[in-house]
């Protein structure tokens, strides 16, 4: 074909190419951090269900075969395209395995109970009880004393030494008080957007499993366990600073409520009872032993010293707190035990127990106020005659 014959022949028509359109924000590809690949979000015909098959899509994606001390957990998926034969879009985290945070990751919460197969402890009746005070761990924060991985840590190094404390106690029973602030949340200051280090669901996942481990640590002792809690603030169902809904919407009492959706699968567990207010409640009162235990977060005052004026007008309020012997708060993160007017049923001294956190800290008011406080796990014993034996652990 010579020049004039081609200049003569039509042209070819333009191949188009469309251009692959993706999902906003689920482009896939791969995020790195520190020369290794922290995130991989991946076009996939369907979801892998196992780790395994996580691992090799992403080294399908990436070139590269992740080490074993690596973890990867699949945290969200997009459905895009044709209804009925549509592209499925993953997203995998991969992150370092920590120590102490993992042992408890490895065990989600109904594996956990549905392993629990000893039989109930033998009953007993010394008319003693072991009160834990499980205050403001807070999950998901961070602060100076670390975050997720040092918290969690901490927490099981005080659970193992409660499980010692548990068995020289003589006590025949016992409550583990979640006294509120299980959870840091994202609504309570605009620092928390920028200094927590799990997501709202991730805290609540971690502090379900605290929580659990607790509870069956207490349920191998102890032929009664009773597992309390009320509302708080950072617990709250909020918009911003103003909360939502009713007293009773809060999330860590929905924290407690799946705990115990999951032990009552367990027959090996009907020793262990769960107590919450009512919805329309921040207080609820326990009898333990005929002494009158009130638990109360402690966020109804601004400042300590005003709860005591608080439980005395719960009096007139006729309120849950009002005939109590003790009353038990956290919120303030340190530790206070003084008395707080007279019982006109007993004619002893009332008491209120401020319990210490178990947070990283509160670097703001360390900042503010010039002071800080150890963490500790709260425990003391009541009986009859009102409480004994008050430990730090």
């Amino acid at each position: 074909m010579g020049l004039a014959d081609r200049l003569t022949t039509p042209a070819a028509a333009p191949v188009h190419r469309a251009r692959v359109q993706h999902p906003k924000g689920f482009e896939p590809g791969v995020r790195y951090a520190g020369g290794q690949p922290v995130e991989v979000t991946a076009q996939l015909s369907e979801i892998p269900e196992t780790e395994t098959a996580w691992r090799e899509q992403i080294q399908r994606v990436t070139g590269h075969a992740l080490p074993d001390d690596r973890k990867v957990e699949l945290t969200q998926v997009r459905y895009w395209g044709d209804p009925a034969k549509p592209y499925v879009y993953c997203r995998f985290t991969i992150s370092d395995r920590g120590g102490a945070g993992d042992r408890l990751d490895l065990e989600d919460i109904l594996t956990a109970t549905k392993a629990f197969r000893q039989s109930c402890p033998p009953a007993s009746n010394t008319g003693r009880a072991l009160v834990v005070a499980w205050a403001d761990l807070q999950v998901g924060k961070v602060g100076s004393r670390g975050g997720t991985e040092e918290l969690v840590a901490r927490v099981i190094d005080r659970l193992d030494s409660l499980e010692a404390l548990a068995a020289r106690s003589g006590c025949d029973s016992a409550y583990l008080v979640d006294v509120g602030d299980c959870v840091e949340s994202f609504e309570n200051v605009p620092s928390q957007a920028f200094t927590n280090d799990l997501s709202f669901p991730e805290q609540l996942r971690v502090a379900r499993r605290l929580y659990t481990e607790a509870a069956l640590r207490l349920a191998r002792i102890f032929p009664k366990v009773t597992c309390v809690g009320v509302p708080s603030n950072h617990g709250a169902w909020r918009r911003g600073k103003d909360a939502l809904g009713r007293p009773g919407d809060d999330f860590g009492l929905e924290m407690l409520t799946a705990v115990a959706d999951a032990f009552a699968l367990n027959d090996s567990l009907s020793h262990v009872d769960f107590v919450v207010p009512d919805v329309w409640q921040e207080v609820v009162a326990l009898d333990v032993h005929g002494t009158i235990l009130a638990v109360a977060h402690g966020h109804q005052v601004n400042r300590p010293d005003q709860l005591p004026l608080w439980w005395a007008k719960q009096v007139h309020g006729g309120q849950a707190a009002a005939d109590a012997d003790i009353l038990l708060t956290g919120h303030f993160h340190h530790l206070r035990v003084q008395p707080s007017g007279r019982s006109v049923h007993t004619g002893r001294a009332k008491w209120w127990i401020q319990a210490p956190t178990m947070d990283n800290g509160s670097d703001w008011y360390r900042l503010k106020a010039g002071d800080d406080t150890d963490p500790a796990l709260l425990t003391f014993v009541v009986d009859g005659n009102g409480w004994s034996s008050l430990e730090l652990l």
